[in-house]
């Protein structure tokens, strides 16, 4: 018998031996298969439900609307004519036929397709029409007199536009150089360079700062001095200058433009 008793202890009774079943954790343990089964049914219902609400809806709701059927009988049963039957025709009377003949149909045509069937008047029709209300009096040629009003001729001003003024640029992409580089111009300034007498008798040695342009064409123009020594060395410079054959033009996006250049020359006593 002990182990009959021992066989049917659930698993439930062996963890909660020794403890508090009063507590509540017992019981939820010891009808969780049950409350389960519940939830599944109830769960189940409801889905059911939900899924056949609306055929059942649809099945009750149109209950309260009757059709009605008329049931005729097979075509040998109706009774036969003796005679055939003719439409009566409603006479209208002269009056009212004329009436309606007296309105036109209106119908609506776009422009470009308008055709004007009414044929011109003829001399006899032009002949018949009424005068006009107002007598108009014509010069002897049939022509009206045209009245023109002169007015002063107002003075034209002549504006004239000043030519926009050539940029000259300081800054280039490919700045203007003398034909050869620096070796060529440093050579042409060695051999034609003559030393001021003024400046050697008084011992002046120096560096002379110049300005110039380089024209679109590379010929030299408007030589200035921006730093001299005196002497005959500024004078000296500028005509060594004028002496040099034509630069290669500086190039902004390409083509060739008027830029300036800066210059120092070097007068050193030997």
């Amino acid at each position: 018998m002990k182990k009959k008793e021992k066989e049917s202890i659930s698993l439930d009774e062996i963890t909660f031996i020794d403890k508090n079943k009063a507590y509540g954790a017992y019981e939820l343990r010891s009808n969780y298969v049950s409350n389960l089964n519940k939830a599944y049914l109830i769960g189940l219902c409801g889905f059911l439900f939900v899924l056949m609400a609306p055929r059942l809806f649809a099945k009750f709701a149109n209950n309260d609307k009757i059709t009605t059927v008329i049931l005729l009988p097979p075509m040998s049963y109706l009774p036969t004519p003796k005679e055939p039957i003719k439409p009566e025709i409603e006479k209208i009377p002269e009056k009212q036929v004329q009436a309606k003949t007296k309105f036109l149909q209106i119908v609506i045509v776009p422009d470009d397709k308008v055709v004007d069937d009414t044929p011109p008047p003829t001399q006899d029709m032009l002949l018949k029409a009424p005068a006009g209300q107002e007598t108009i009096e014509a010069n002897g040629n049939g022509i009206d007199d045209v009245i023109i009003e002169e007015k002063p001729v107002e003075k034209i001003e002549i504006v004239t536009v000043a030519p926009e003024k050539e940029v000259i640029f300081t800054k280039l992409e490919q700045i203007s150089t003398f034909p050869g580089g620096l070796s060529a111009m440093a050579a042409f300034l060695g051999k034609n360079i003559k030393y001021p007498r003024q400046a050697s008798n008084a011992g002046v040695s120096g560096k002379v700062y110049l300005s110039f342009l380089v024209e679109k064409s590379g010929e030299i123009s408007e030589i200035s001095v921006i730093k001299g020594i005196g002497f005959g060395c500024d004078e000296e410079a500028e005509r060594v200058i004028k002496l040099m054959p034509k630069w290669i033009p500086g190039k902004q996006s390409g083509q060739a433009v008027k830029s300036r250049f800066n210059m120092p020359i070097v007068f050193v006593l030997e």
